[in-house]
């Protein structure tokens, strides 16, 4: 007999939610006693004598039973590639064990050795989703113990599972995973607390007692003492969280320790924002007063005033005021829609909205606007959306009518010298609490007062010269920002110059404390547009972990909450000029194409990690972008390319189309540089892809028929069809349905008739949208069965998910809702294994939708759709968004929430009418309708009807019938 090292192949066995197996990749044939033997040694590791094992099988064939035991397991041998002379995992002759090999994969042991605590999310998922349910599995392949060991074990990750969806606050996943505990088992009392308590938390305290009523009703048995107690005592938790509600969506950015002085600034800014005289505050001042850490202490004083959110948007990088309406969208997660430029959908979104918007370093949005166009913009946004406050960072004053202007200086410093008052200022507090980090002793107030009059109390200079305290005296530091002045000018200047002397003083002192190797770093950080990662550093500066460390602890440089280091945009300057020495020109140059080289291989590495690695690039976007510009202006016209082409999908995936339009439009003319004419025609159709999302639709399609004219000319069969796929998109945003299905089934005969059957998943689910779209399910179901067949043989994907998903839906066009769940069930957990965050929210809705049609579970319903509605808002899917909401109102409705879902659903209704979706503005005006019904309002009621009908008349709706039915009710 050969030893178990022997390689006889990768043997994969599934045994939970049916049995399956394979011998390295291939199906292996068994017959039912073969794998009910094989299941046998699996589940019952060790040896076995034969006549254990022939008994067992054959009790009642006397001698025969042994014959036919040595008969099966030389077959099974042999299925599994062994002999009785080279055995491997069947072993042994008078006495028989299954061993199992390294490589080999089956489900039942790993399920029975994973620890749920202490086991990544995604693994949980996949393992729950391999069980299947426990009606699935084989029963008489297991032992009754080891069955019940199995269960208790899927119930164990099933509750796991829901506990990690439950501390990343995704009440609607927690709410699927808590179902499906009780699916498996309605019994289970566990499970039903588990649910009270995600209800709890969603503040739900009607749907926490419709529990326990379902635990009664599933059990036929009265409530425990236990349960009653967790109902009455998550109720009232459940109603304390109503009452608090949640904190609105921000993006403030992190800042360390507490914010020194400023009281009476802040309690300024903080009186005006409770107001709505002027909705523009601009805090004005010189880079280094602090504008920034004030503005973002103020809005987190009052998060729970604006109810819809407070957005930081750093301006720093505008061009215009496109640029700066994208930007403040981006920050949002809005995504445009429609033809209407994007500062007026941005405006138009934000009517009727309280928010608070916080722009950063406006100045430069200034410099770069012409003719005022951005404070004029400004102006109109305010006068539209009256909720809407906003807060300037500025160098200079806006000069609005709306605005109200804090002239920030340098923080309190001491009138004197004298050391009994010192500590009275605030210059020299915030001094004290930076050295006291690094030093941790007392220290002369005298000195620290010196050096706190003569940086004049600018927060930045304080800082910078606090970081030297541990090399050097209070006394040698105040010397060496003293010369520095006294070297900068000796002529008397106005204030602001000064104190921009005192500054570049505080700046220059600290330059010369660095050895030569660190002034070198710091220029070569300087390199970097936007904060760095330690590896991106590494890779571009030759900086180790220690010497940024270093650099930090001497203020040059901050390590930001994220592990990035991020350096204030003066000393950024700062270091850039020094940089201009042509003693550093070589250095110069190695520096750019270092930090070219970097971010061409970081962006290709994030690409082929497909969705998971697009989160990578979110503290990426600025340096990427301005990367690209480098290589352009450096004629490094492959990296353009490199750059551009890995970053499309990741641009698109963002809703970055600012973004991407930009680097097509340098990757257009790096393609025409080196005649790489297929990246031309791909550039062309990305920017008529980007404009298209943005809702220019006349541009969109003239750059879709020069790529065409490119495409035929080159006879690029997938580009071709690529092209009529998006013109159909294009079609069909403008309600444009046959030309849609027409240009639809152009692409998928190109790809069929030259084997591009790869390409194809994408586009039958496309045209899946359009036939539901049409109210033709079963055409429909066609389309994404025939996605399905071509992806599911792959494996797992996006594509995949969405097929599931439009199957869901056309089934519940026909309300088969037990195939509809089934399949959504299905599209939700590909869509988890994948890591794709739009599929998983449109699964949530989906099943949201579900709820409200079949009237079960309707909290469970509203749960979902709010959650979907959520996740649609920060994906920046603005009309998918509407959906859910409106959807949000429907379950209002259903739930006797009555003024509650008019509200929602005319605030939908209006929000559709912006985007020109008059397809959805049928059903939405119909469900008005009924929510004006409830109210008692029969006439408002059938006039809405009215409308929708002629609108549904016109498209052909499938709603016609219904709405006739319900105008058959008015006088």
């Amino acid at each position: 007999m050969l030893s178990s090292y022997l390689w006889v192949g990768m043997l994969t066995i599934k045994l939970l939610g049916g049995f399956e197996i394979t011998l390295d990749g291939k199906p292996v044939a068994l017959s039912r006693r073969h794998i009910r033997l094989l299941a046998f040694l699996l589940l019952n590791p060790g040896r076995h004598s034969r006549i254990n094992v022939a008994e067992a099988f054959w009790p009642d064939e006397g001698e025969v039973r042994l014959s036919n035991l040595r008969h099966n397991i030389y077959m099974l041998r042999h299925a599994l590639g062994e002999s009785d002379k080279h055995q491997v995992r069947l072993i042994g002759s008078d006495d028989i064990r299954f061993q199992v090999q390294p490589e080999d994969c089956i489900d039942v042991l790993l399920f029975d050795h994973v620890d749920p605590s202490q086991t990544e999310l995604s693994i949980l998922i996949n393992l729950a989703n391999s069980f299947g349910t426990p009606d699935q599995l084989i029963i008489d392949f297991f032992p009754e113990q080891r069955l019940e060991q199995i269960i208790k074990q899927h119930d164990r990750v099933l509750a796991r599972i829901a506990e990690c969806f439950l501390e990343q606050s995704d009440i609607a996943n927690a709410i699927l995973w808590v179902d499906r505990r009780i699916q498996h088992d309605p019994t289970h009392e566990d499970a039903y607390i588990a649910k009270m308590q995600v209800l709890a938390e969603a503040g739900l305290e009607e749907a926490i007692v419709a529990v326990a009523d379902s635990y009664e009703h599933n059990t036929q048995t009265r409530v425990s003492a236990r349960l009653r107690r967790e109902c009455v005592r998550l109720t009232e938790k459940a109603s304390k969280k109503a009452e608090q509600g949640l904190l609105p969506s921000h993006n403030l950015p992190h800042f360390d320790g507490a914010l020194v002085g400023r009281t009476r600034e802040l309690k300024w800014i903080v009186d005006r924002l409770q107001r709505t005289d002027h909705p523009i505050i601009t805090i004005a001042g010189m880079g280094g007063m602090g504008k920034t850490r004030l503005a973002v202490e103020a809005a987190s004083r009052v998060l729970r005033k604006f109810q819809d959110g407070v957005y930081f948007v750093n301006t720093t990088y505008t061009s215009d005021l496109t640029t700066l309406a994208i930007q403040i969208a981006q920050s949002m997660g809005f995504r445009f829609f429609g033809g209407a430029p994007p500062e007026q959908q941005l405006i138009d979104r934000l009517r009727g909205k309280c928010v608070l918007l916080i722009l950063d370093a406006a100045e430069h949005a200034l410099e770069n606007s012409e003719d005022r166009q951005v404070v004029t913009w400004l102006d109109q946004l305010v006068d539209a959306a009256d909720q809407i406050s906003i807060i300037a960072t500025s160098r200079e004053r806006l000069l609005s009518p709306h605005e109200v202007v804090l002239d920030l200086s340098g923080l309190s410093v001491p009138e004197d010298l004298d050391e009994a008052h010192a500590t009275d200022a605030d210059a020299v507090k915030l001094f004290l609490r930076l050295a006291e980090r690094r030093l941790g002793e007392d220290m002369p107030l005298h000195d620290v007062a010196h050096i706190c009059r003569l940086v004049q109390g600018m927060p930045l200079a304080i800082e910078m010269a606090a970081s030297w305290v541990r090399v050097r005296t209070c006394r040698e530091i105040a010397a060496g920002i003293q010369d520095a002045l006294d070297l900068s000018s000796r002529v008397e200047h106005p204030a602001p110059i000064r104190q921009y002397a005192s500054l570049r003083a505080s700046f220059d002192y600290s330059w010369q404390q660095l050895d030569p190797a660190e002034r070198l770093l710091f220029m070569k950080l300087g390199a970097f547009e936007s904060s760095c990662s330690p590896e991106a550093a590494k890779q571009v500066a030759n900086a180790s972990g220690g010497s940024l460390l270093a650099l930090a602890d001497k203020s040059f440089i901050r390590r930001e909450a994220s592990g990035y280091f991020a350096m204030h945009e003066l000393l950024r300057q700062y270091g850039r000029e020094k940089f201009k020495d042509p003693a550093y020109t070589l250095d110069i140059e190695s520096t750019q194409q270092r930090l070219i080289d970097y971010f061409a291989d970081f962006a290709e590495i994030q690409h082929a990690a497909h969705s998971v690695g697009y989160d990578r690039f979110e503290l990426e976007w600025i340096n990427l972008l301005a990367v690209i510009h480098l290589a352009h202006a450096r004629a490094a016209w492959e990296y353009v390319i490199r750059l551009v082409r890995a970053l499309t999908d990741a641009w698109d995936y963002r809703a970055r189309y600012g973004d991407a339009l930009k680097g097509h439009g340098l990757a257009i003319g790096a393609a025409k540089a080196v005649g790489n004419r297929p990246m031309l025609l791909r550039s062309l159709r990305w920017q008529g892809r980007m404009l298209l999302e943005q809702g220019h639709y006349v541009e969109a399609n003239a750059h879709y028929e020069t790529a065409l004219g490119m495409a035929l000319d080159e006879e690029d069969e997938v580009e071709i069809a690529f092209i009529k796929y998006q013109q159909a998109w294009a079609k069909l945003e403008q309600g444009e349905l046959e030309p849609c299905q027409s240009l639809l089934e152009e692409s998928i005969k190109i790809l069929e008739e030259y084997g591009h059957t790869a390409k194809l998943p994408e586009i039958f689910n496309f045209l899946a949208r359009l036939h539901l779209q049409q109210g033709n399910p079963n055409a429909a179901a066609a389309a994404a069965e025939r996605s399905r067949a071509i992806q599911e043989p792959i494996g797992p994907s996006s594509y995949l998910a969405h097929a599931y998903k439009w199957l869901s839906e056309a089934a519940q066009d026909v309300k088969d809702w037990d195939k509809a769940r089934e399949y959504c069930e299905h599209a939700l957990s590909i869509s988890q294994q994948v890591n794709d965050a739009f599929a998983v929210t449109s699964c949530q809705y989906v099943l949201a939708r579900i709820h409200t049609q079949t009237g079960q579970d309707l909290s469970t319903g509203l749960v979902l759709a709010e959650q979907a509605c959520r996740s649609f808002h920060k994906l920046g899917v603005k009309k998918s968004e509407v959906y859910a909401k409106g959807l949000t109102g429907q379950l209002h409705r259903r739930l006797g929430h009555r003024q509650k879902a008019l509200d929602i659903l005319a605030q939908c209704l209006r929000e559709l009418e912006i985007m020109g979706d008059t397809y959805a503005c049928v059903n939405y005006r119909m469900h008005l309708g009924d929510a004006m019904k409830d109210m008692g309002d029969q006439d408002a009621a059938c006039t809405q009807w009215q409308v929708a009908l002629a609108a549904a008349m016109q498209q052909s709706h499938p709603l016609v019938s219904d709405l006739r039915t319900r105008l058959s009710g008015c006088r």
